[in-house]
Order: structure tokens, then sequence, then C-alpha cells
């Protein structure tokens, strides 16, 4: 037989394993009445999944649990048991009919966006508890609120759950990535003085929060914190932090007025744009970048007063804005150099 052709029928026939493994890796299995979508992540554990579609990305996890869905400690799958250890990112996004997921045992690893959708707009989720299993080491459940063990980050406040005011508990010291995602029936949330860290986007998209305290345990403020919460009036950024992060703000729309703390030196990207009831901002000594799109229409704003300290503004940094001066300094600039 012909060496190349042989190469070739050998290279089909591998490729042909690879891909009946690759389909072998996915799987689903009928639990307490719900349908569980898998993914084998080693020789003896699984990860609870999305529905696969073919040929979707964004679809792949859209509305695919509804009611309470009960996640087992083992599943068998072609006569081997797996041990169900993870919850894979998306897992539960657009789950508008969900209502309640029940963590085993088992489970030693949760995504950060397994409820959340990483900012694409679209369905909401239902879910209003979160059970945990006691036998559970790694996580745990306080009135239906996602922790982890120790109790020092907060994971999960069910988009749903049915309450308008909320107190992180006092063991808390991180706010989890997206932890407090589209929540929109919350309109108080209470940060006691135990947070050090609030991550990327916890409470973006609270669009009913309309008073937030961020105390000054508070060290750092990661993306996209606040993103989307059109019901912000007031905030003040707390003592300490020096670095005003990526959209922090954006999308406030009814956001009025910001306290900015004389330590800030740097203000990120789109930091506060689209805050276009923005109608003062007092820019503190120590700034010293102000990046692209940072005020990106604050049409609030007609002027503003850029300090001695700065060393780099952005040539779009107030683009969008209707400023009638720009005062640099203590020299007042042609606006058009800087929107």
């Amino acid at each position: 037989m012909n060496t190349k052709y042989t190469f070739k029928i050998l290279l089909v026939i591998a490729g042909l394993l690879l891909f009946i493994n690759a389909q072998a890796q996915e799987f689903s299995a009928v639990y307490n009445g719900t349908t569980i979508y898998y993914k084998i992540t080693s020789s003896n554990s699984v990860e609870v999944t999305a529905k696969p579609i073919p040929g979707k990305e964004k679809e792949y996890y859209i509305s695919c649990y509804s009611g309470n869905v009960v996640i087992p400690n083992t599943i068998v799958y072609n006569g081997t048991i797996f041990n169900v250890t993870s919850i894979d990112n998306f897992a539960f996004f657009g789950c508008e009919d969900l209502t309640s997921i029940t963590i085993p045992a088992n489970i030693t690893s949760i995504a950060n966006d397994f409820i959340s959708d990483g900012g694409y707009k679209g369905h909401e989720s239902g879910l209003q508890e979160i059970i945990v299993s006691e036998q559970n080491q790694y996580y745990t459940a306080i009135d239906g609120v996602l922790f982890n063990k120790s109790k020092s980050i907060v994971i999960c406040f069910p988009p749903q759950k049915a309450t308008a005011y909320y107190t992180i508990p006092n063991s808390v010291t991180h706010i989890g990535r997206s932890a407090f995602y589209k929540c929109t029936r919350l309109t108080n949330i209470i940060i006691p003085s135990s947070i050090t860290h609030i991550g990327f986007g916890a409470f973006s998209y609270c669009t009913n929060l309309t008073n937030i305290i961020i105390p000054n345990s508070v060290k750092s403020i990661s993306e996209f914190a606040f993103q989307g919460c059109v019901g912000l009036i007031n905030v003040d950024i707390p003592e300490g932090i020096t670095k005003i992060e990526c959209g922090i703000f954006a999308n406030c729309t009814a956001l009025r007025r910001v306290g900015i703390p004389n330590c800030v030196t740097y203000i990120d990207k789109s930091a506060f744009a689209e805050c276009i009831n923005l109608i003062n901002i007092i820019i503190p000594n120590n700034v010293e970048v102000i990046e692209w799109r940072a005020f990106y229409k604050c049409m609030g704003l007609t002027d503003i007063n850029i300090p001695n300290s700065a060393t780099k503004v952005e040539n779009s940094a107030f683009e969008g804005c209707f400023l009638q001066k720009i005062t640099i300094a203590n020299t007042i600039y042609n606006v058009m150099l800087l929107i």
C-alpha cells in the first residue's frame, strides 16, 4: 500500500477518534426530575454545565434549567461512577424559570459566573435561593445566599431573592465577582467595615439600588463594580483607593455627585462613562492620569478643573461632554483639545 495513502488514512482515523472522544466529554442525565448537563473533567469527576448547542456561543447557555435543581453527589455514565465536583461558568445563566439550586457535598469549585452572563445582555435569572449541603467543606449558604465555607467571601446573592434590604455579614472581607449581579430587587445594601475588597462587576446592573455607603476599610474596587446601577445618586469613594478602575460607575445615569478622595492618582477608562446627570466632579490634587473616555458623555458637566499633578490626560477623556471650559494648572484651555 502507498505510504502517503496509508498516512492519510491514519490521520483520518486519529481525527475520528479525537472527535468521538470529544463528544464523549459531554453528556446529560436525569436526577430528581431534572435533566442536568455534565462535562467530564477527569477519569472520575465531572462538572455541571449548560446545555451544549453545537455552532452556538452565547445561546449555548440560555434557559437550560427550571424549577428546583438538585445537583447529585455522583452520577453514572457508561458504567463509570463520576463525582460531581464543580459548576462551570454560565451553567445557570439566563434560566428565567429557575427558582433554587441545591449544591451537594462533593462540589469543590464553583465558577465566578455560574449564574451571570459575563456582560451579555438578555435573559434574566429567576434564582431565589441557594442551598448547600452541610457536609460540603468548601461552601455554605446563609438565608439562601452563597458564601465560601469560612464566610469570608460572599459569592452569590440570588438575583430574585425576595428582599429589598440586605446587610452583608461582618465575617465577610471580600465581595466576590458578580456577587450581586442584576439583583434588581435590592434597593439598599449595608457593607460592613470588615470588607476590604469589592470584586469585578460585584453590584453591576442592580438597577433599583439607590443607596450604597462604601466604608473606608475597602482598599480596592475592581472594574465595573457598580456599572449600570441606574438608581444611584450619590457615592463617596473611600479613603485608601488610589485607582478608580475601568467602568466602575459607567452607565450610572442618575448619579449626580461622586466624592473622590485625595489619595486617588489614576482615573481609568470609562470610569464614569455615560453618567449623564453628573453635574459636579472635583478631581483631587494628586491625580496624575485621566484615561480614555473616563468621563464620556457626562453631559451634565459644564466645567472641569484638572490639577497640576496631572501628567497624562487622554484626548477623549471628556468626549461627549457639554463642557464650556477646562482649567489645567490654573490656565484655561480650548475645550476642543480634550473632547
